[in-house]
């Protein structure tokens, strides 16, 4: 018996030992232990433990976060007042006071927002409201690794709070009324369900209930079956469905349910966030369908990179504006843009590609470089992307090269005789198949401007394109555009 106490009281005093040793650390010199320690009750949670600093944070913010815990991990925390704890990693949740004692300033911290540090072993978790608590203990939640750090390499995470919405709505009714209903709670069901969860919590500061029954409250329900129709989302009455042949199709519909209406971007890739949002944040209420084969299966508008200002690459305008020019777009304007295509009812996007915008903006590369992104955009949002290129333009406009040339009549009537015209056909072509990797079709403009005279040279030259790109993506839809 008195061997069991020994061994007892060895692992609670290393315990104890570690954890005042992270509180050391981070806490100023004026700043007593003893002092710490007796203000501070904690919150037992598996590995963690929840530690809110009582003269800072209202009992209302504790039990919220008590909540949250309990839904993302199974098992809802207790408060105590004994920090002895072995193996333990503990979360210190404090207000504007705590973070100032620790050296950080919280003045560009709005009420939505939240700021993170990383300890020797702990995190310490700093808001101001329930919206900032409820948005950190998620990011903390999903940023959680095996080896017990949170931020990878970081030590400090912040969020101003400043790109939140103040409020999501389905129609008129707050976000926050409605429950997540998932069939069972099931591992996948419920992975599922909180995956949902968490991207309203980050963009809203709202945490729904999760739940198995279907009550007098809107419902954001998630179904699994293979019977499922084409729709992943659907939305009627306010009634929400978000639905997949399998859970992880489910999954990526919620994702893309994200994308579309939570306002994030790429959710579910490393680059995912929220898109800055000022004021409410409006979901529709119905979503409008068509019943039966649409007359235009797919729909793209096309968007044309001529520089605004600079008509036709040759005559300036100083009174032109620029405020349609997407190629000086921020990433997020191109993401809100691209959306409201989605909205408007167009299955994907056509953009240009072309050497008189390559003159306009210093070189290919950055306008590949955004034309990539814009596939990606196009993607996350359940869109195709297609390349519209020039067949047969490669100089002018701006964009000067020597080396071009078409036709040699020393040699024939042909272009596809003339070796410098394979060269020069080869070297552009080259440019514009770097893209492939990232396009669903891909059509070729020959005329208008353009420079083969022969449709035996337009065969030939849209052959090689076809095959260059085909060799690169073999699923690429290819076609010749001939509107003149």
């Amino acid at each position: 018996m008195g061997n069991k106490i020994s061994k007892t009281r060895k692992i609670c005093l290393f315990a104890t030992l570690g954890v005042l040793l992270g509180c050391v650390m981070l806490t100023t010199a004026k700043y007593g232990v003893k002092k710490y320690r007796e203000r501070m009750p904690v919150m037992y949670l598996q590995r963690m433990i929840l530690s809110p600093d009582t003269e800072n944070v209202d009992g209302e913010s504790t039990e919220l976060v008590q909540r949250i815990l309990g839904d993302i991990y199974g098992k809802k925390p207790q408060i105590q007042e004994d920090m002895e704890v072995d193996q333990a990693k503990i979360i210190y949740l404090g207000g504007e006071k705590m973070a100032e004692e620790r050296g950080l300033c919280m003045d560009g911290i709005t009420e939505n927002g939240y700021l993170i540090a990383h300890g020797i072993s702990n995190v310490y978790l700093f808001a101001k409201s329930q919206t900032g608590f409820t948005r950190g203990i998620f990011r903390i939640s999903d940023y959680a690794e095996e080896n017990g750090r949170y931020l990878g390499d970081e030590s400090i995470m912040a969020d101003s709070g400043l790109d939140i919405p103040s409020d999501i709505l389905v129609g008129s009714r707050p976000i926050e009324e409605y429950k997540i209903v998932i069939s069972s709670h099931k591992k996948q069901a419920l992975e599922a369900a909180r995956l949902l969860q968490r991207y309203i919590a980050e963009s809203s500061g709202r945490c729904l209930e999760i739940t198995e029954k279907q009550g007098d409250y809107p419902t954001l329900t998630l179904i699994s079956d293979a019977k499922t129709g084409d729709e992943p989302i659907s939305i009627d009455g306010g009634e929400i469905i978000i639905q997949g042949q399998s859970w992880e199709e489910c999954i990526e519909h919620i994702q893309l349910f994200a994308n579309c209406y939570l306002g994030w971007a790429f959710a579910g890739e490393e680059r995912e966030h929220v898109l800055s949002h000022a004021g409410v944040l409006n979901i529709t209420d119905r979503s409008y369908h068509v019943e039966g084969e649409p007359w235009m299966l797919e729909r793209e508008p096309i968007i044309c990179l001529w520089k605004t200002n600079v008509a036709r690459g040759e005559f300036y305008s100083p009174n032109a504006s620029l405020k349609s020019e997407l190629l000086s777009y921020s990433d997020d304007q191109l993401y809100e843009y691209i959306k409201m295509m989605k909205y408007m009812g167009f299955t994907g996007i056509q953009v240009t590609d072309m050497c008189s915008a390559w003159a306009a903006y210093g070189g290919y590369e950055y306008v590949q470089d955004r034309l990539r992104y814009m596939a990606d955009v196009a993607h996350s949002l359940d869109m195709k992307f297609t390349l519209w290129v020039w067949g047969a333009e490669f100089e002018g406009y701006g964009w000067v090269d020597n080396t071009v040339s078409y036709y040699d009549k020393s040699i024939s009537d042909f272009a596809y005789e003339n070796p410098r015209a394979i060269e020069t056909f080869q070297k552009y072509y080259s440019i514009y198949a770097q893209l492939a990797d990232c396009s669903d079709r891909v059509i070729m403009h020959f005329n208008d401007p353009g420079n083969l005279v022969t449709q035996e040279d337009i065969a030939y030259f849209a052959g090689m394109f076809r095959d260059m790109v085909k060799s690169i993506n073999p699923l690429l839809d290819f076609g010749v555009s001939c509107y003149t």
